[in-house]
């Protein structure tokens, strides 16, 4: 049930009614899982469902996906800064612990980890009362050939595309160069240290950068 509430709210941030077919989608389940799981979380109280249109996380809903999202996060700057796990495994061990049940563990843990506003990709971690910070950043992709930015944000939705851009230093933090950009959405050229990088449109559109003014 947690996990719903977090996909649906993660969707919820990009458009104001998530379709069943988005959710099983990005969830990986069958059309009728999705179905049976709303009609449980809409007699809670946790989401409105419109027939044709999608759901809505209700108050109740967003505050417990919240809740779930700031544990999810939390425990990945745990696992970076405590026990050096690489970037692409932390969001699935973390998928694990977000369900430990215990307030004042999540509490320590904040205070352990100094009350960080953001985890090891870059994604804003909800306060303990459920506020957020929006995200920040553009979609590389976006970037003009001359211009200079600094990674903000980097999407945690593939493992094996986090283990790639780890390997060339694409992370969070990192300022990088747009050296060029082939035409008709083709391939943009960066520069990350002095070394240059050939980035295609699925890497670019995972990549979240603030441009610097020139």
């Amino acid at each position: 049930m947690e996990d719903y509430l977090k996909h649906i709210y993660q969707l919820q941030e990009h458009t104001d009614q998530v379709t069943t077919s988005a959710i099983a989608q990005r969830m990986d389940v069958s059309a009728a899982s999705v179905t049976d799981m709303i009609k449980k979380l809409s007699e809670r109280g946790y989401l409105h469902y419109t027939p044709y249109r999608g759901v809505e996380l209700t108050p109740e809903g967003r505050g417990l996906a919240l809740n779930v999202l700031r544990k999810h996060r939390l425990w990945e700057v745990f696992l970076v800064e405590y026990l050096d796990f690489p970037l692409h495994q932390v969001h699935e061990e973390a998928e694990d612990l977000e369900h430990l049940p215990s307030t004042e563990l999540v509490q320590r843990l904040d205070k352990l980890l100094g009350y960080p506003r953001i985890d090891p990709h870059g994604d804003p971690i909800p306060t303990a009362d459920g506020t957020i910070e929006d995200q920040h950043g553009r979609l590389l992709a976006h970037a003009q050939p001359g211009q200079s930015a600094r990674i903000v944000r980097v999407s945690d939705t593939n493992p094996e595309l986090l283990r790639y851009l780890e390997s060339i230093g694409l992370v969070p933090h990192t300022e990088i160069q747009i050296k060029s950009r082939a035409p008709f959405e083709g391939p943009m050229v960066v520069e990350v240290d002095g070394v240059e990088h050939s980035l295609g449109n699925t890497v670019m559109n995972h990549i979240f950068v603030n441009i610097h003014p020139r």
